[in-house]
Order: C-alpha cells, then structure tokens, then sequence
C-alpha cells in the first residue's frame, strides 16, 4: 500500500462546504451548535447539520442529474469535486479509468422515510419517482453520471469501519493496474429516524450529517502515503469490543510511540461509548484530535473526516505520521496509517 497516495481530498460538513471549514473547526476544538429536528410525537432530536450552500456553491451544482437527489448525492458530488479540483484531475481524457468506491452507514434515509410514509398513509398514492432514491448505491450513481465516468463503481454499505475497507479496495484496485485513480467517498444525511435511533446508544452525542473523499493514485515518489490498513477485527458474541479495539490499536503502534504522530480517534464525548478507545490509546504519547467530538457522530462520513484531518495535518508539517482509529459502532474495529 506504500506507493498509494492521497493526490486530492474533499469534504462536506457542519463546519461547511469544503476541507478548510472542516480544518478551522478540528483545529479549534470547540463543538459546533446543535441543530434541533422536530420527530412526530416526540420532542425534538438534536443533529448537526451542513450549513446552507451559497449561491456558488449551488451553481457548481447545478445538473440535471441532481435535480430531485437526496441532499447525500448532492454532499457525495462537492466533495468528490472539491478532491479532483485539487489533484488537477478533470476527467476530460477519453481513456482515464477513474474508479469510486463509495461508503455508508444510514444511505438516503431521508428519502426512505418519505416513500416509507407515503405507502403507510395511502399505498396508491406513493410516488414511484422516490423510490430510486431510497438505494444504498444511488449517491455513488449519481457521482458517475455527473463526471461521466464508466470504471468500477462499488458501494459498500456498513459502520464507520467500512470507510477503511473500501480504501482497501480502492488501493487493491490501484497496485492491479486496474485504475489510474479512485475517489473514496463517504457520507451520510440527516433525519429524525437516525437521531432517533441513535438516542438509543447515546442521548448526549449529536449525530451529523455531510461527506468526504479522497482521490487516491499510486506515485513513487509523492510524500503523502497511505502505510497500512490493519485488519479488521471484528466483535460479536465471542469477542468483545474492547479486545478488538486493542488488536487493532497493536496493529498500528505496537509501542505506543508518538513522537511526531497525531492519534485521529472515534472519540465522541460518551464516557460509556469511548471506554474502550481511550483505554487502547492510553499510552499515546503524540498529538491527538477527537474530531467526532467537535463534528457530531457522522458515522461513515465520521470516518472519512478523521482522515482528510490526518492527511491535512502531514501536508502542513505539523507531524509526520497520521494514525486513524476507528473503534466501530456494531461490526469491527479497524485502523490505517497515512505517512510521510
């Protein structure tokens, strides 16, 4: 995986439209406002939400495609856009083999609350043009119809930890000579069922919504390289989180040295949630960034901002060795190291 480089990155989140908004609100540490969405019967459920777009950002937007999209596709085009601008891609060569490989926790929620409801309230009057965009795989469709693109396409569906799976893969993709390069993207929307489902776990974490992407290529002499993804280790009925999350962490600093390293942790500000992350990392002795705990649990796209963070920090010089743990929130643990 050393000769995988993160070549352009992208983000969408409550701190804003882009990967500098993203930066200034990790960097200064202080958790954003809680938006509060009215839930049927219930009182309201806090999030944090994507700011408004401008009148700029609209207009980038504009697609026939995007006409009638869940705000996720629309968070999956900026982000994507926003890491090709940077790695001066444009997609214009007839044979460039730009592949996507796309990750998810919750999907278009939104969307399949309303098809969801319509059917309830009266199933012969459910629009059959929501439908589509209730699939787990249609942001990762939309983003190939707007740049045109026609290599592999994949969409994985899971927690947090899938994010490193598909980076996986889309480092896989890359040594084979399969693609020239790949997008990495991760997002996730809001609504009142996943607040609502997650007050079950945690009453005090915000959930969040946005994306980010990375458009990883393979160079032998770029000087921002993904080292390693760990394997994934994952709990259940035999294994218990907290031994998993430790496996994982052995993987990526077996001796607990962080000198010159910053430490990208899932930590959310749940003493109950993050026992067994902070008991694993107890020793890290680097930097460290709790980038959930300013931005709200964004799941999927939680993930993919601990990395843009990481990334971010190894471009500017404040460390040399970027760790990213993710402790998973029902499937695996699972962790990468971004060098320079």
């Amino acid at each position: 995986m050393k000769h995988v480089v993160v070549s352009g990155m992208g983000a969408v989140s409550p701190a804003g439209w882009g990967v500098h908004a993203l930066l200034d609100a990790v960097t200064a540490g202080h958790r954003l406002e809680e938006t509060f969405q009215e839930r049927p019967h219930r009182e309201p459920v806090g999030v944090r939400i994507v700011p408004e777009p401008s009148a700029e950002i609209l207009n980038r937007l504009r697609h026939p495609r995007l006409r009638r999209v869940s705000p996720i596709s629309r968070y999956v085009v900026w982000a994507a856009r926003e890491a090709l601008d940077e790695a001066k891609e444009t997609l214009n060569s007839p044979t460039a083999r730009i592949g996507t490989v796309f990750c998810t926790t919750s999907g278009c929620v939104s969307y399949s609350r309303r098809f969801y409801q319509e059917t309830l309230d009266d199933p012969s009057l459910a629009s059959p043009l929501v439908f589509p965009e209730t699939v787990f795989n249609a942001p990762a469709s939309h983003l190939a119809a707007v740049l045109g693109n026609r290599a592999e396409n994949y969409t994985f569906a899971g927690d947090a930890g899938t994010v490193l799976q598909g980076l996986a893969l889309a480092g896989q993709l890359l040594l084979r000579g399969e693609l020239d390069g790949c997008l990495l993207v991760a997002a996730e929307e809001r609504d009142w069922l996943i607040g609502d489902a997650f007050r079950s776990f945690s009453k005090s974490i915000p959930v969040a919504e946005g994306a980010g992407a990375l458009y990883l290529t393979l160079s032998e002499g770029a000087k921002f390289r993904l080292n390693k993804v760990t394997d994934p280790f994952f709990y259940g009925a035999d294994t218990t989180r907290e031994s998993a999350v430790v496996s994982m962490a052995r993987q990526l600093d077996p001796g607990h040295e962080g000198e010159g390293a910053m430490l990208l942790d899932g930590v959310t500000g749940s003493s109950r949630l993050d026992r067994p992350e902070l008991s694993a990392w107890r020793d890290w002795t680097g930097t460290r960034r709790s980038v959930k705990t300013v931005l709200g649990e964004g799941f999927a796209a939680g993930a993919m901002w601990q990395i843009v963070a990481g990334v971010s920090a190894l471009r500017t010089g404040e460390v040399h060795r970027a760790v990213v743990s993710l402790p998973g929130s029902y499937q695996f643990a699972i962790g990468a190291e971004f060098a320079i």
